[in-house]
C-alpha cells in the first residue's frame, strides 16, 4: 500500500514505488523539521560542502516539502566491509512510498 511522503512516520523504514532505482536503498523520516534543518545549516554557513549549500537552497525554495534521510547500504568490492552511507534529502509531499519491515541487505 502507498504511503505519501506527507503521511510518512518518524522510525518507519520506506522504499519508493517506482520501479528500478537502487535495491539497496531505503528512507526515513529525519528527525529535525525543514525549518529546523535550515538554521542548523545557517549557523555553520562558512563550513557546508557542495552538497549541503545546494541543499539549504532547495530548502529555502521549498520549505513545504519533507525532510528524509536517505541510507544507502553495500559492500566494498575491494576490502569486502560493509558499509552504510546516509545523507539528508526532502522530497515533494506528493511523493510515493511503500513501507517496508526491514531494511535491505548488503549485497
Amino acid at each position: 500500500m502507498a504511503v505519501l511522503a506527507k503521511d510518512a512516520e518518524l522510525g518507519h523504514i520506506y522504499k519508493p514505488t517506482k520501479p528500478g532505482g537502487f535495491p539497496r536503498v531505503y528512507y526515513t523520516v529525519h528527525r529535525l523539521s525543514v525549518a529546523a534543518y535550515i538554521r542548523n545549516l545557517e549557523r555553520r554557513s562558512k563550513a557546508l560542502n557542495g552538497r549541503e549549500c545546494g541543499l539549504l537552497a532547495s530548502l529555502k525554495k521549498h520549505p513545504d516539502w519533507i525532510l528524509f534521510l536517505s541510507c544507502n547500504r553495500g559492500t566494498d568490492p575491494f576490502t569486502g566491509e560493509r558499509f552504510e552511507v546516509k545523507h539528508p534529502i526532502h522530497l515533494p509531499p506528493d511523493f510515493r512510498f511503500r513501507k517496508i519491515q526491514t531494511k535491505p541487505g548488503y549485497r
